[in-house]
């Protein structure tokens, strides 16, 4: 399903319920929900530990009876070799179509913060309470250089040092990490700037950049804005250019709230031309 239809993700009872765990969690405070993700791995994760033990019974028994039957005189005890291995594949069959996964999880966003549920309790996060959130793109290539597919973490990291991580599992990945990122950079950039205006120095290990300048490492002295040619973010890296020559670089995953960092320098960087 789609994650911008909230509809559409109320379809299967379990999935109502997580929603109105996640309203009744939020009280209230953020309006209606904008949209529901839901953790798609989690069923056939479930099922395929539920049908390994039936399964592996049904294989085994498959390839005992053959050589029974081809190599011997024991008729019988192929055929019930044979019964044992059907009656397993049977049970595995049955198992599969009917088990219940033992996980779900589901997103539900909201304009303040969403809701994370696992099926038994619902976990508020506020984006105003993200210490930072670190996106990591990576692409696995196959034979011949080709990219194979691609894989996506967004790891949301609260004060506390706890995390979530929010990856492929999730249909619509791009788009929840993306949205969840958004929302609390323009939350962070806002407040950075009136720290800014205070005159405070704003850390973003091993940079830190106040309205003098910025500061490529924390044995460097401050570059003075006016030095600094640009900031940006190219092939997952952040990259610092001074007097044009680029003079430090970081990947962007080892960065905090590098998107910050980014839009507040260049604010910096053009304002003190």
């Amino acid at each position: 399903m789609s994650g911008s239809d909230v509809r559409a993700g109320t379809e299967q009872d379990w999935q109502t319920a997580a929603v109105d765990r996640a309203v009744r969690a939020a009280q209230g405070y953020w309006g209606e929900p904008l949209a529901t993700y839901w953790w798609q791995e989690a069923r056939r994760r479930s099922r395929s530990r539920l049908i390994a033990v039936p399964g592996a019974v049904a294989l085994a028994a498959v390839l005992c009876a053959v050589p029974y039957t081809l190599m011997s005189e024991a008729y019988g005890a192929s055929v019930v070799v044979a019964l044992v291995g059907i009656v397993a594949a049977v049970i595995a069959v049955l198992m599969y179509r009917g088990g219940k996964p033992n996980e779900r999880i589901g997103i539900v966003l909201f304009s303040g913060g969403f809701v994370w549920d696992d099926g038994r309790e619902s976990d508020v996060v506020p984006f105003d309470q993200i210490a930072d959130i670190r996106r990591s793109v990576t692409q696995h290539l196959g034979s011949g250089g080709a990219v194979k597919y691609t894989s996506h973490h967004y790891t949301v990291i609260r004060p506390d040092g706890s995390r979530l991580l929010i990856n492929d599992a999730f249909h619509d990945v791009v788009e929840l990490g993306d949205r969840v990122m958004s929302a609390v950079t323009a939350l962070q950039v806002a407040g950075g700037r009136e720290r800014l205006h205070r005159g405070e120095t704003l850390d973003f290990a091993p940079f830190a950049i106040n309205q003098r300048g910025l500061r490529l490492d924390s044995d460097l002295p401050v570059t003075p804005w006016s030095e600094v040619s640009e900031v940006r973010l190219r092939d997952g890296s952040l990259e610092v250019l001074v007097n044009g020559r680029k003079v430090g670089a970081r990947f962007i995953q080892h960065v905090p709230n590098v998107f910050v960092l980014v839009t507040l320098a260049e604010e910096l960087r053009l304002a003190g031309r």
